[in-house]
């Protein structure tokens, strides 16, 4: 996926993320969690404090979801009810992965995964399943307030990876570091990170 196909994602789906549901109480998740080394970068996002980093690889456990992204990030708490009903030996702070363009793949057929990462080996029944995320290098920001504005941060990420002759790839991965569970919406800090390869 290049660059202006991602940034074309971006700005059509700015005002339709997916978001954690506040109102479930089994949606709180493990504290804790450090932030990005960034600064917040804050609406109305003129300014995105861009970084890159090599990301190690991590395993995850998660629920696929398909079709209309703005609902995947409500089922954060049948994820971690999955989880705590296996065992699993979560760490972390749950996150989404964003596969698909919604400005040009159907909503019927956009497939996210919900996920969390494992501390430790583990075997997952369905409903969940177990995949890991490769060691690549990833541009990131540390965007703060509430989730479904999340991605109107991502034209800051695309500017960057730009200026340097990298092109992003999927998927896109948001990180929810604080739980909406008792935190203000204008609070709540999310890790973008956006893989990329360089130019050709």
């Amino acid at each position: 996926m290049r660059c202006s196909i991602l940034l074309a994602f971006c700005l059509s789906a700015a005002s339709c993320a997916a978001t954690p549901d506040p109102q479930s109480s089994d949606a709180a998740w493990p504290v804790g969690v450090a932030l990005p080394d960034v600064p917040l970068s804050l609406a109305p996002f003129d300014l995105v404090h861009a970084n890159w980093k090599q990301r190690m690889g991590l395993a995850y456990i998660y629920l696929e979801h398909h079709g209309d992204d703005r609902k995947a990030g409500a089922r954060i708490s049948e994820l971690l009810a999955a989880a705590a009903d296996q065992g699993a030996p979560i760490q972390g702070a749950p996150f989404l992965l964003f596969y698909d363009d919604p400005a040009v793949t159907p909503m019927d057929q956009l497939v996210t995964r919900v996920c969390i990462a494992l501390e430790s080996d583990f075997s997952a029944r369905a409903p969940l399943y177990l995949d890991e995320l490769p060691t690549e290098p990833v541009v990131y920001a540390a965007v703060g307030g509430p989730f479904p504005k999340v991605r109107r941060a991502y034209p800051g990420l695309m500017a960057y990876l730009a200026k340097r002759g990298w092109l992003a790839r999927p998927p896109i991965r948001e990180i929810y570091l604080t739980s909406p569970v008792g935190t203000p919406p204008e609070e709540l800090v999310t890790e973008v990170q956006i893989p990329w390869v360089p130019g050709g």
